[in-house]
This record gives structure tokens, C-alpha cells and sequence, in this order.
């Protein structure tokens, strides 16, 4: 038996971490039946332990807490924003209850609640913000006097993008060079192993490697089948998408007569709407 020859370089980064660190851990305790395996292995988990002080050094900022601070209290906000709306649309006076309705399902649409993530909830926390200070909905909010929860959400998502950018250019100061070369060293280190390792079970095969190699075989099947095939998936859904798009434009252009000057007015009106697809 012998493991699979996988290429590290296609992971994304924190899969490439994640299975790393996965593939330590089970080979930690492990009893290698040849010197020359165990010296490389050793060097493995040295590039390894290298590689994960650096990332882990850039990872944790000082800006972590803010981001996470700031994130907890807009949607602490955004949800006592809501609380107050569910009693507004049990008024009696119809004109308090018919833009507290307005508001309501202008909120609940963007999905705000705990247990998520800041980083996906950003876009939503800007485009809830736009809504609410809209010439439709901003008379709204006034109405009911929730502006300060708007004032609250807008300050909280413009201190967490400036903390994201404060903390990237930090991470670019700590040394996003030392990042990768400690990253190839580990990916060097990691096929010298495999391939010691695979070499040495055609030469002299061991039956005590089989159960390991199994096992980290079945991760290597894993990642493919998950991570590689859901890249590649993205890929092709981004390939079909700009093909849609181009052919859409051909089609466009060649329904519109050459000379046309209403053509070509609104040829240029099209643009903006098929960059925002």
C-alpha cells in the first residue's frame, strides 16, 4: 500500500493548514520502521511548527477584539431595532403601524442574527444601512425615532472596516514573505516524506504503515472531493456566467444596426446594468 501523491499547492491556504495539521496530528505518536523516514518526517514537523507560529502570530491582532466588539453590538442593535418595530405594528394609530410594517420586512430580509461570522455580514450590515437612509425608508426610521439604532449600525460597520484594513496592514508589516517561505518549506518537506515513504514501501514493504496510510489516504480523498471539486465547481460556474454574459452582448450588438445613434445611446446605457451582473 502506498499514500497518495497530493499536491498541497492546489489547497486554498487554510486548507492547506487545516489538512496539515490534521496529518500531523495523526502521525504524531507514530513509530516510523526506517531512519531515513523518521529524519523526514522530523524535518516535516519542524517546517510545520515554523509555518504555524507565523500564522498563528499573524492571525491574532490587536484588531481581532474590535472587529468582533463592534460586530456583536450592531447586531445587538439591529435586533432591538427589530423589538421596537414588533411593538410599533401593534399600535393603533395606522399610519405608525403601516411604516412600522414598511420596516419590519425591510430588516427581516438581510437575516441579521448571532452565531455569524463578521466578514460575510459586512455587505449585508452596508446595504441594510443604505436602505434605512433612503429618501423612501429614511422618513421612516425618523417617524419612529429609530435613528439612533441606524447612527449605532452605521458607526459599528465603518469601525469594523477600518479595523479589517488596519489589521491586514499589520499582518503585511509582521511578514507575509516569512508566511510564504515558510510554506514551501513545509510543502517540500511534506512530498520529500510521501516519497520516502512511498519508496520505502515498494522496497521493503511494512504492514505496520498500512493502517496509517489508509487513514491518511482516506483525508486525502476527503479534501479532493470536497475543497479541489468545489473550487473547480466555482471556477466553472464563473466560466458559464462570463460565456452568458458575452454572448448577451454579441446578441445585443448584433441586433442593433451599424449608424444607429439610438442604438449606440443605448448600447452605452446597458453598460453600468451589465457590470453590475
Amino acid at each position: 500500500m502506498h499514500l497518495e501523491i497530493f499536491s498541497l499547492t492546489r489547497l486554498p491556504f487554510e486548507f492547506q493548514y487545516a489538512y496539515l495539521d490534521r496529518f500531523m496530528t495523526r502521525t504524531a505518536d507514530k513509530e516510523f520502521p526506517d531512519q531515513r523516514l523518521t529524519t523526514r518526517y522530523a524535518t516535516l514537523r519542524d517546517c510545520f511548527s515554523q509555518e504555524e507560529s507565523i500564522y498563528l502570530r499573524m492571525k491574532s491582532s490587536k484588531w481581532t477584539s474590535v472587529i468582533h466588539e463592534a460586530h456583536e453590538d450592531r447586531v445587538q442593535k439591529c435586533l432591538a431595532m427589530k423589538m421596537a418595530l414588533r411593538a410599533f405594528q401593534k399600535s393603533a394609530t395606522a399610519d405608525v403601524k403601516e411604516a412600522a410594517d414598511e420596516l419590519y420586512k425591510v430588516v427581516s430580509e438581510y437575516k441579521i442574527r448571532y452565531g455569524r461570522g463578521y466578514e460575510p455580514m459586512n455587505t449585508r450590515f452596508s446595504n441594510l444601512v443604505d436602505d434605512l437612509s433612503t429618501d423612501t425608508l429614511a422618513p421612516l426610521v425618523k417617524k419612529l425615532c429609530l435613528e439612533t439604532y441606524v447612527k449605532a449600525m452605521m458607526g459599528d460597520t465603518d469601525k469594523i472596516k477600518k479595523a479589517i484594513m488596519s489589521r491586514n496592514e499589520d499582518r503585511k508589516a509582521a511578514g507575509r514573505g516569512a508566511l510564504q517561505k515558510a510554506r514551501r518549506a513545509t510543502e517540500v518537506a511534506y512530498r520529500n516524506f510521501v516519497e520516502m515513504l512511498n519508496s520505502l514501501q515498494v522496497t521493503t514493504p511494512s504492514a505496520e504503515l498500512d493502517p496509517l496510510i489508509e487513514l491518511l489516504n482516506e483525508d486525502i480523498h476527503y479534501y479532493r472531493a470536497t475543497v479541489l471539486a468545489n473550487k473547480k465547481s466555482a471556477s466553472d460556474s464563473d466560466k458559464q456566467e462570463d460565456s452568458k454574459q458575452e454572448a448577451q452582448q454579441d446578441s445585443n450588438a448584433a441586433e442593433q444596426p451599424d449608424g444607429d445613434s439610438t442604438g449606440e445611446e443605448n448600447s452605452d446605457q446597458q453598460e453600468p446594468a451589465e457590470a453590475t451582473l
